[in-house]
C-alpha cells in the first residue's frame, strides 16, 4: 500500500491558497464597490452644500421688497440654476439608490455595511427635502412681494396718468378764464406757462410732444407688468414642479425603509437558523 499522505496534504495546501486567494478577490471587489458608493455620495453632498449656497443668496436677494433694490434678472437665473440642481441631485440620489437595492440582494455583503449604506441615502434624502422645502418658501416670499411692487406701481402710474390728463387740457379760450388773453388767440402758437408745474409749453406742438411722452411711458409700464406677470407665472411652476419632487422622496423613502426592514428579517433568520 502506498503512502499517499504528502499528496494528502499537497492538496489541501493547494485549495487553502485558492481560498484565500478568492477570500482576497471578493474583499477587494466589495472594498471597490464601496469606495463607489461612498465617492457617489460624497459628490452628491457636495452638490447639495453647493446648492445651500446659492439658496442662501437667493434669500437675501428675494426678501429685499422696495422697487430699487429688487434684482429680477440675477433672482431669475438663480432660481432656474437652482431648480436644475435639485433636479440633478434628485437623479443622482435615485440612481444611488438603484446601485444600493442592487447590492442588498447580495448576501456576501455585511450587514453593517448595508445599514450604513441605507442610512447614508436616507441622510442625503432628507437633506435634499430640507433644502427644496426652504427652496420652495423662497418662492412663496419672491411671489408676494412681486405682487407687492406690482400693486404699488399700478397705485403709481394710475396716480401719474391723472396728473398727465390734468397737465394735458389745453387752457380755455374763454376770457373769463384768462382775463389777460385776447379772445382770440393762434392755434399754433406756442405759450410758455410759469404755473405751478413749472416751465411748459402748451399749444399744438406742445400737447404732442407731452402725448408723446405718455404714450411712451404707458409701453414701458406694460412691458414691466408682463414681465412681472411673466416671472410670477414662472415661479408658480417651479413651485409645482417641487410638488412632483416631493412625491419622488416619498417613495424613495419607503423604498429605503423597506430595505432595511429586509435586512432585519434577514438578520432575523439567520439568528433562528443558528
Amino acid at each position: 500500500m502506498q503512502d499517499r499522505t504528502n499528496e494528502f496534504n499537497s492538496i489541501l495546501q493547494s485549495l487553502n491558497t485558492q481560498g484565500q486567494h478568492q477570500q482576497l478577490l471578493n474583499s477587494n471587489r466589495q472594498n471597490l464597490k464601496k469606495s463607489e458608493f461612498t465617492k457617489a455620495s460624497y459628490q452628491i453632498g457636495k452638490e447639495i452644500q453647493q446648492t445651500l449656497t446659492k439658496l442662501n443668496k437667493l434669500t437675501v436677494l428675494a426678501k429685499k421688497k422696495t422697487l430699487f433694490d429688487d434684482k429680477p434678472v440675477e433672482i431669475n437665473e438663480l432660481v432656474f440654476v437652482i431648480k436644475q440642481d435639485i433636479s440633478k441631485i434628485n437623479k443622482l440620489i435615485m440612481q444611488l439608490s438603484q446601485y444600493q437595492s442592487q447590492q442588498l440582494q447580495k448576501e456576501s455583503k455585511l450587514v453593517q455595511s448595508k445599514e450604513h449604506e441605507v442610512n447614508v441615502i436616507n441622510s442625503l434624502q432628507t437633506k435634499l427635502q430640507q433644502t427644496s422645502q426652504t427652496f420652495k418658501s423662497i418662492l412663496e416670499i419672491r411671489t408676494e412681494n412681486m405682487k407687492e411692487q406690482k400693486e404699488r406701481r399700478d397705485q403709481y402710474s394710475f396716480g401719474s396718468s391723472q396728473q398727465s390728463m390734468l397737465l394735458s387740457q389745453p387752457p380755455s379760450d374763454s376770457p373769463l378764464y384768462n382775463p389777460n388773453q385776447p379772445a382770440q388767440q393762434n392755434q399754433n402758437e406756442t405759450v410758455l406757462d410759469f404755473g405751478e408745474f413749472g416751465l411748459t409749453k402748451r399749444g399744438k406742438g406742445g400737447q404732442q410732444q407731452l402725448e408723446l411722452m405718455q404714450t411712451n411711458s404707458s409701453a414701458v409700464n406694460d412691458e414691466i407688468i408682463n414681465s412681472r406677470d411673466s416671472a410670477i407665472d414662472s415661479i408658480e411652476s417651479t413651485i409645482a414642479e417641487l410638488g412632483q419632487i416631493y412625491q419622488n422622496f416619498a417613495v424613495l423613502l419607503q423604498g429605503q425603509r423597506e430595505a432595511v426592514m429586509r435586512i432585519d428579517q434577514n438578520v432575523e433568520g439567520k439568528g433562528v437558523l443558528l
